[in-house]
């Protein structure tokens, strides 16, 4: 089984980025909830290339179980079922991850 090192706080932030107000709209609409995630993040982008670096980890992964593991420890509203549904959603975060702007905020 592969193994995944406990992730980043970049990470869980992403995760609770995925605003449950937006659920409905979001499962229907996953890149743009995605982009909107992504860019609430407000992660300089040392953060975020560690956040991109972590993903490419999970994708890496051969066993979809520990990337759905990740998925759900990543604390997004949006639960997956398996049958590497998680791996395609992953992709498409770390896809945008290269092309949406995050304005960090002033620490």
């Amino acid at each position: 089984m592969d193994m995944l090192s406990p992730p980043p706080p970049e990470f869980t932030r992403l995760g609770h980025c995925f605003l449950q107000d937006d659920y409905e709209w979001g499962v229907n609409h996953f890149q743009e909830w995605a982009k909107q995630a992504i860019a609430l993040t407000h992660l300089p982008p040392d953060k975020i290339e560690s956040l991109k670096a972590y993903i490419d980890k999970i994708l890496s992964l051969s066993d979809d179980e520990t990337v759905d593991r990740a998925w759900r420890s990543m604390g997004a509203a949006l639960g997956v079922r398996g049958g590497g549904r998680s791996r395609e959603l992953f992709k498409i975060i770390r896809e945008l991850l290269d092309i949406v702007e995050v304005k960090s905020l002033p620490v």
